[in-house]
């Protein structure tokens, strides 16, 4: 049977409502007839659960990221005798022995202030150091030495001796599994045995090896055997194998489970090379079932300098509940993706990661009461992306962004035949596409925060985010307005469309202990289709709404978050039901969310 027959039968008004979950998007029937709720499809189901596991896999990595690890420095102390002490030297000038990665010229600009002045020896060992300095801005390492000299003529010899990487040490704990070999050549990736230190290298490959889950890299400098060159110490020891959070919020889609409860697990250093396997396990309750979501991902290195690959998969299986309830609507997903990241730049205070990922969708929905399928397509996609996050210790300010750019298509399947239990002979049907989204796809998405320290217990925090699309998109690739992340004030899943434009601003002051009360105002702009279809009435394809809330929480670092928030609507929505509802089938105002993390 095919779809537009089946809206001819007596169960008109019922059928509309299916024939709506095939379409993704229902327009009103006339210019005046405001938009109905519609049935979530399952590449909305989908989507709204991603955004809520990426929320939660970035917070479970905020939680068990380690602290850049120090490089510490042993140099030998400059030991002098009691002669050397009062006796002071009227300096006419220096002289730079032992300089080859910095200009002559700048350093002897830097000693320039010195020149005509008396100075003891120890105020000349302490003043001669911004040589040294000068090397550590420019991210290399040396010494600046004063040797044993006779100055008659007041010109100083200085020794500056640029450190070269020596010998690399490491010392494993007791338990790690991690191959000597790896550590070494990450060290090595960017610089070699015998060159010039560079602070920002060595910076990076300490990162880089603390990236990976299951062990713990600290590094200490110091002197070699011969002048100039600087051994590297390694002290690597063991983290658990086990780690990962238990969330409870009330994130999810009303029809699909408002209510949802997961466990992240991940396992570090599952391969013996640094690679690690992450578990998501999601449960969403409604009408004492519960819809059911999966994921694993496994992550390990290529090379040593930081390339990274990724492979992963997923499954949902969900029945629709509360108002779609009578439709018996069942839905399923299956995804399964590969991508790769490679950090361009990697350091303490700013990081730059470029990312290409490949990603199959299947995605199918049936009406298991009448035998009717819904739909059942497939999407193949193509993204790139950069990310980057900068840490500005001089305005105590964190700004983080990125971009991707995803191309891909969306083959609905013609004259497909579907076999349901309970149903007899298999039901051949021919999808429907009045939205024109069959075909290949291509949009662009962006997002960015901003966090500023304004006082000691005040910060305030602007982000946003937005999604251009150059064709119609099918609902797994839409941006929505309304939930937790959006405007809180109105639902998930809340105007839905191919391109728009998202912001939030927040004021957040800690009152005492891990407590933190914020005031918050969001906003955003839907294009819910981004061609209308010839015939189709265009009402309310453009839609903003905004709101404006309080929220509240409470963190212990390793331990726990809880988060709560409640918003109110600042004006109408645009896409309510005819009896005033939201998508969700309600009209809540004010509107709570709350989430709790436990971490492992």
């Amino acid at each position: 049977m095919k779809i537009k027959k089946e809206i001819r039968t007596s169960r008109t008004a019922r059928t509309v409502v299916l024939a709506g979950l095939a379409l993704s998007v229902v327009p009103p029937a006339s210019a005046q007839q405001l938009p109905r709720v519609i049935a979530p499809d399952p590449g909305a189901v989908l989507r709204n659960i991603q955004e809520t596991e990426q929320r939660e896999q970035r917070e479970q990595q905020r939680e068990s990221t380690k602290a850049p690890p120090p490089v510490t420095t042993q140099p030998p102390p400059d030991k002098l005798g009691p002669e050397h002490l009062e006796a002071s030297i009227l300096v006419q000038g220096f002289r730079l022995d032992g300089v080859t990665l910095l200009p002559q010229e700048e350093l002897q600009e830097l000693l320039r202030p010195m020149i005509g002045r008396s100075l003891t020896l120890p105020e000349l060992i302490r003043q001669v150091q911004v040589v040294t300095a000068s090397y550590a801005r420019q991210g290399y390492v040396a010494r600046t030495l004063i040797p044993e000299q006779d100055i008659t003529d007041g010109v100083v010899r200085l020794v500056v001796l640029e450190g070269r990487l020596g010998v690399i040490n490491i010392q494993l704990g007791d338990d790690v599994r991690f191959p000597p070999e790896r550590v070494r050549n990450t060290l090595l990736a960017r610089q070699q045995e015998g060159e010039p230190i560079r602070i920002p290298e060595l910076e990076r490959s300490m990162l880089l090896l603390n990236d990976f889950g299951g062990i713990d890299v600290r590094s200490a400098l110091q002197p070699g055997a011969d002048p100039g060159l600087t051994d590297e110490n390694i002290y690597v020891r063991p983290l658990p194998f086990v780690a990962g959070s238990i969330n409870a919020d009330n994130f999810g889609t009303r029809s699909v489970g408002q209510n949802q409860l997961s466990a992240l697990i991940r396992l570090n250093n599952v391969d013996g090379r640094g690679g690690s396997a992450t578990l998501n396990a999601m449960g969403m309750f409604v009408d004492s079932r519960v819809n059911t979501y999966g994921s694993l991902i496994y992550a390990t290195p290529i090379g040593y300098d930081g390339l990274s690959l990724q492979l992963g998969a997923s499954e949902l299986d969900y029945r629709l509940g509360e108002q779609f309830a009578s439709l018996n609507v069942k839905g399923t997903s299956t995804t399964y993706f590969a991508g790769l990241s490679y950090p361009i730049v990697r350091s303490g205070n700013q990081n730059l990661y470029a990312s290409a990922r490949y990603e199959h969708l299947k995605l199918k929905a049936t009406a298991t009461s009448d035998c009717v399928p819904l739909t059942d397509k497939d999407v193949d996609l193509m993204q790139i992306g950069l990310a980057f996050d900068r840490l500005d210790g001089v305005s105590d300010s964190f700004l983080t962004g990125s971009g991707q750019l995803t191309s891909g298509s969306v083959r609905f399947g013609p004259g497909q035949t579907f076999s349901f239990p309970g149903c007899g002979n298999s039901v051949g049907f021919v999808q429907v596409d009045p939205s024109g989204v069959e075909g290949n796809f291509t949009k662009i998405s962006a997002a960015a925060s901003y966090q500023r320290r304004l006082t000691e217990n005040l910060t305030w925090s602007l982000s946003g985010s937005g999604q251009y699309a150059f064709t119609n998109l099918d609902t797994s690739q839409q941006m929505t307005l309304g939930g937790p992340f959006g405007v809180r004030a109105y639902p998930v899943s809340e105007a839905a469309g191919d391109q728009g434009i998202l912001a939030n601003i927040e004021l957040r002051y800690r009152m005492f202990g891990g407590v933190v009360g914020s005031a918050f105002v969001d906003g955003g702009h839907i294009h819910r289709l981004h061609e209308v279809p010839s015939g189709v009435p265009s009402t309310h394809n453009d839609v903003s709404l905004y709101g404006a809330g309080f929220g509240l929480y409470y963190t212990q670092p390793g331990r726990f978050n809880l988060a709560a928030a409640v918003a109110w609507r600042i004006g109408e929505n645009p896409l309510r039901n005819v009896n005033g509802t939201d998508s969700d089938g309600l009209k809540r105002d004010p509107r709570f969310w709350a989430n709790l993390s436990y971490f492992f």
